[in-house]
């Protein structure tokens, strides 16, 4: 996407830190809050379609899908219980 940024460490931000330093020590990239917008399509987009679209191209096992489900699911409900209200 765009240029890569560092995570935002204001006060608000900073009980996340932590959990981000595990997920790239991991392998995971961040996405600055435009790049990730632009992926979901739209402020109350969930997934990052064009990325799950690649990454379950890549499976190519039913059997490797079904624990992708579950984890896709908790995601959802996580994101829209913490999903900031307007």
């Amino acid at each position: 996407m765009g240029q890569t940024t560092s995570p935002d460490t204001r006060e608000e931000a900073a009980s996340k830190l932590p959990a981000l330093h595990v997920l790239m020590a991991m392998g995971w990239e961040y996405l600055s809050p435009a790049d990730a917008l632009a992926l979901r399509g739209s402020e109350r987009g969930v997934l990052l379609e064009p990325i799950l679209r690649e990454r379950l191209r890549g499976i190519g096992s039913i059997s490797r899908v079904r624990p992708i489900r579950f984890l896709l699911v908790a995601l959802i409900r996580w994101c829209a219980r913490s999903a900031p209200r307007a």
